[in-house]
């Protein structure tokens, strides 16, 4: 199951909805709440219910100074207890990615990270991941 817990971006949710319609994944979201960690606390109870053995949170995109969204984080990770975090990171960013790993790190606890576009001439002026 996929949970759109992106309650910022817009269109974030109907992007959700759309990429899990096409892969035959279902969406939880609830339209009706900002409250991300109320989103996350009932799209498990959903997927418990419903036997979702993968559950996937899709948080706002953040930056590593951005504290409130970081605390907003913090809050999902201790209410939700997930069994991984993984940052996934705009390889277009380059070394400012080992930035953003390293305080998502200190500040959350990360267990993997995830570059996107390493496509083209991006991977010879990424990061030091790669």
């Amino acid at each position: 199951m996929l949970v759109a817990c992106d309650v910022y971006r817009p269109a974030a949710i109907k992007q959700l909805q759309v990429v899990g319609s096409s892969l035959n994944i279902p969406v939880f979201a609830n339209e009706n709440t900002k409250d991300v960690v109320l989103i996350a606390k009932q799209a498990m109870s959903q997927a418990i219910s419903k036997l979702n053995d993968v559950v996937i949170l899709d948080t706002a995109g953040r930056l590593h100074i951005d504290e409130e969204l970081m605390q907003e984080l913090k809050n999902v990770k201790a209410n939700v207890k997930p069994h991984e975090i993984l940052l996934v990171v705009d390889s277009m960013t380059g070394q400012d990615a080992v930035n953003v790993a390293q305080s998502f790190n200190e500040n959350l606890g990360i267990d993997g990270i995830i570059l996107t576009k390493l496509d083209g001439d991006t991977r010879r002026r990424c990061c030091a991941f790669c």
